[in-house]
């Protein structure tokens, strides 16, 4: 294999680490456009019944469960007539222009198909799996390019805090340009609003470009890594994924922060005209920006906490903080005490969001070392199958809760006590447990620490032909 030893093995400047963030920032603009008023959309504008919801959201992560893996399988490949535009890259700039164009369909259902939940069900599973076959193109190959870009614990602790200003200021215009812009009572405005986010969501595409396109020589020591790396099968890959203790922890514990967050985000569009009593969702961008705040304000603090206690003992803080402060939810009264409680989830999920890129590349370098090569495409993909169960839990929570509480949005009759206290068990409370148990896993089994990593690295040094470890 070719020794790099040029500006490929030095650490990443800080534009360069700011334009890689970008494509987490990308990845949560056009997936919070899409996820923030998806459920509203489908059950209380175009009618479709909560379980039809909830069944396309299984059949889409059933998909993922071929799409995501097989991307990063066929990925990891060398392919000779995309080689000279370099390994990755091709993939990443491929993937977002098409998830731009996909993504229009997703809230551009025609009027005459409303209410009929068969067609709506179909148009919602098609539109997704569309989507999402391009969205895999780009994140399963931008994720893969991680730990080759950013190999030290101090490159990836300054990613991590990158990645959580980015990604919160791209949420910021992904959560908040739906409830600005679309209306519950005019259907055409969620094609504006989608639009919108489309072209915003390549633009961020552009930005992300500069940091991606690879060197000659970073593709030619990618490709040569590939070349050398035996072709197993896929799931000889998968079952190295599944025995690998501490991937397969981090892969749950991103599960499942996921499904908190996707189901909180869900849920608050009835919340907040419901429970609270609004008119209509603009309320909700009351709460979100102070949550964007402290995450912002939190940054620092995080920062240093991580300095101090390393990745995964500032995880536990984290995820124990915010499910604590989450039971508030249950009992708070009003919009201005709903604010408050969001600030502080803000100062929560900024400590996690920090976490998730180191996390995810050390629990990444370590399967390297086990299988002696580097294949982050595929064990990617693996990680985002995993992670799109989260809309399965979603689906399932709030079909679950609204047949028990025999709540319909569409029928004020049905507007319960039982049923508004429901709305609040499935925004913040079902997630908020499964999140606590699946902490306390992570904490007795997770292993990597600063001493392993360290023994990690200077084995992936040799794995790709460096001197010495970063």
């Amino acid at each position: 294999m070719t020794t790099t030893t040029s500006d490929e093995m030095k650490p990443p400047s800080v534009w360069k680490t700011l334009s890689f963030s970008t494509g987490s920032g990308l990845a949560n603009l056009s997936g919070s456009a899409i996820a923030t008023l998806l459920l509203l959309y489908y059950t209380a504008v175009t009618g479709i019944s909560p379980w039809w919801y909830a069944l396309a959201q299984t059949l889409y992560a059933i998909y993922n469960a071929i799409n995501d893996p097989l991307v990063g399988y066929l990925t990891d490949k060398n392919r000779s007539g995309l080689l000279r535009f370099g390994k990755r890259f091709p993939w990443i700039m491929i993937g977002i222009l098409g998830a731009v164009i996909m993504m229009q369909l997703i809230y551009n259902v025609p009027q005459g198909f409303f209410n009929n939940d068969v067609v709506l069900f179909f148009w919602l599973l098609i539109s997704l799996c569309l989507f999402d076959t391009f969205y895999s193109m780009f994140y399963v190959n931008y994720i893969a390019l991680g730990p080759v870009l950013f190999r030290s614990e101090n490159a990836r602790r300054r990613l991590g805090i990158s990645n959580t200003a980015v990604s919160t200021f791209m949420l910021i215009f992904g959560m908040v340009l739906p409830i600005v812009l679309a209306d519950k009572d005019d259907p055409s405005t969620f094609g504006t609003f989608i639009l919108i986010s489309g072209i915003l969501t390549f633009v961020v595409g552009l930005l992300l470009a500069p940091s991606v396109k690879e060197s000659p020589a970073l593709t030619k020591t990618l490709v040569e890594a590939a070349a050398k790396q035996k072709d197993d099968n896929f799931f000889k890959f998968l079952w190295n994924a599944l025995k690998q203790r501490n991937f397969m922890l981090v892969v749950v514990l991103f599960l499942f922060f996921s499904v908190y967050v996707n189901t909180a985000a869900a849920s608050m569009p009835f919340f907040v005209i419901n429970v609270l009593g609004y008119d209509s969702e603009d309320p909700m961008m009351q709460m979100l920006l102070t949550e964007f705040l402290f995450i912002f304000l939190s940054l620092p603090v995080w920062n240093w906490v991580i300095n101090k206690r390393g990745f995964k003992n500032t995880a536990i803080i984290a995820i124990v903080f915010l499910c604590l402060v989450s039971l508030a939810l249950l009992f708070v009264p009003d919009l201005l005490t709903s604010t408050i409680v969001f600030g502080l989830l803000g100062c929560a999920v900024s400590g996690f969001m920090a976490l998730q890129s180191p996390l995810f590349t050390d629990a990444l370098d370590e399967l390297s070392v086990v299988i002696g090569g580097r294949k982050e495409g595929i064990f990617t993909g693996i990680q985002l199958f995993f992670s799109r169960f989260s809309y399965v839990f979603q689906g399932y929570i709030v079909a679950i809760v609204r047949s028990i509480t025999a709540f319909d949005p569409t029928n004020p009759a049905t507007f319960t006590p039982a049923a508004l206290f429901g709305i609040r068990v499935e925004m913040i409370g079902v997630g908020a447990i499964l999140l606590l148990i699946t902490i306390l896993f992570f904490a007795r089994y997770y292993d990597l620490d600063q001493e392993k990593m360290k023994v990690i690295r200077e084995k992936l040094a040799v794995i790709d032909g460096q001197s010495s470890a970063q």
